[in-house]
């Protein structure tokens, strides 16, 4: 649970990577690893 609600938090961030960034506007495009960090600093933020 702890790492879904903070994968979709990263999401409606918009910090994703190129598959969804590709269909969404003003995104921020991140490499993979770097989606992986945001999804670990939100868990870490909460």
């Amino acid at each position: 649970e702890c790492i879904y609600s903070n994968l979709q938090k990263t999401i409606l961030e918009k910090k994703v990577t190129y598959d969804f960034h590709r269909l969404m506007d003003n995104a921020i495009l991140l490499g993979t690893s770097e989606f992986a960090d945001a999804i670990v600093k939100n868990i870490y933020s909460d």
